[in-house]
């Protein structure tokens, strides 16, 4: 036997050790491995996506937005930071993130609980539970941020075209405004929650912002037929005028007597009475009035449209009183209002 020359009478040189078959065998067994690591890779996505907890919100910061009011993922995550020794360990299938994001997506887009339940796979006297807790949470641990601003703090914020009109007094723009609820069984309750202006049950807030754009104040929830002066009395929003400010508000407001008692200034369009027409000089005053005061309506409907909850109509389980006697209304719409402020301004 020569060298070069192999037992089949094949060419000389080196062959493939292993037989087509086996190669065949080789090709599919890869093929099936990047398979099922596809696979493995979509499940793991699947699972992040059921999770929703703050990876399912951080993909963007619109879809960051769409779930929670907030415009930005990073200040939704530094919320979270700051809040999470507070929440207690849910005893469930339930992380203290899913928690956090389910109250958020709760008061942006007013999901049933059943909904919620459904989306994290627990029952929904679960999710009703978390969701009052992680309310009262988030009042109390980021209430600073709801709290009326010391004037020479206001005053390094206020911007130029109050300042123009008004000096270095503290401004406060304040309004009403009214979400539709359901009818009280109880009739006295129903009565009062009548509003002649909705012409439907409604519950009111009084509302003052700051002229940076800020929610400096929310008042507990009142029935529709409650007058906006009544209001002004007996919500407490008084104890925080002092003498020197400006209060900025709307024809309806009738609280002259209220306001000047205090020291302040109630700044409010003119009223035409006993007049064909206003004069120049009024006509401009009312002009400056209102484009003063369209900020705080421009506040309003920011809230309304962040947080459909206090947009949609009020069920009656919000209007009774829950753990420590806290009215449920009243702290969805404070909590509502701090997180609006954690978004960037109307005001520039």
């Amino acid at each position: 036997m020569h060298i070069g020359t192999n037992l089949n009478n094949t060419p000389s040189g080196i062959r493939c050790c292993c037989s087509d078959q086996n190669c065949e065998v080789a090709k599919q067994s890869k093929t099936s491995i990047e398979t099922l690591n596809k696979k493995i890779s979509h499940l793991t996505e699947q699972l992040k996506m059921n999770a929703r907890d703050l990876e399912f919100i951080s993909v963007s910061d619109d879809k960051c937005l769409y779930y929670t009011g907030i415009s930005s993922f990073k200040t939704v995550q530094h919320l979270f930071n700051y809040l999470k020794d507070n929440i207690s360990q849910p005893h469930c299938n339930f992380t203290k993130e899913q928690v956090f994001v389910m109250t958020l997506t709760k008061l942006r887009l007013n999901h049933q609980f059943q909904t919620l339940a459904y989306d994290y796979k627990v029952c929904p006297n679960t999710i009703s539970k978390y969701f009052h807790r992680t309310l009262e949470i988030i009042d109390r641990c980021l209430g600073y941020a709801l709290e009326m601003p010391d004037k020479n703090v206001l005053s390094n914020h206020t911007p130029k075209r109050f300042k123009d009109q008004f000096g270095d007094r503290r401004i406060l723009i304040i309004d009403c405004f009214e979400v539709r609820s359901e009818t009280p069984e109880n009739p006295k309750a129903a009565v009062s929650h009548f509003s002649n202006y909705k012409k439907s049950e409604t519950t009111k807030f009084l509302i003052s912002i700051c002229p940076d754009g800020n929610i400096a104040f929310i008042s507990p929830g009142y029935g529709g037929r409650c007058s906006d002066k009544k209001i002004v009395q007996d919500s407490g929003i008084l104890n925080y005028i002092e003498a020197g400010d400006v209060i900025i508000a709307d024809k309806g407001f009738d609280i002259a007597d209220l306001v000047e008692s205090k020291g302040a200034i109630l700044n409010i369009p003119l009223f035409l009475i006993n007049k064909r027409q206003f004069r120049p000089a009024e006509i401009e005053k009312n002009r400056q009035v209102t484009k003063l005061r369209i900020h705080v309506e421009r506040c309003i409907a920011g809230l309304k449209n962040k947080f459909l909850i206090i947009s949609q109509i009020i069920p009656v389980g919000l209007l009774v009183r829950f753990e420590n006697d806290k009215n449920i209304v009243d702290l969805v719409a404070r909590v509502c209002c701090i997180l609006y402020n954690f978004n960037p301004s109307i005001i520039k």
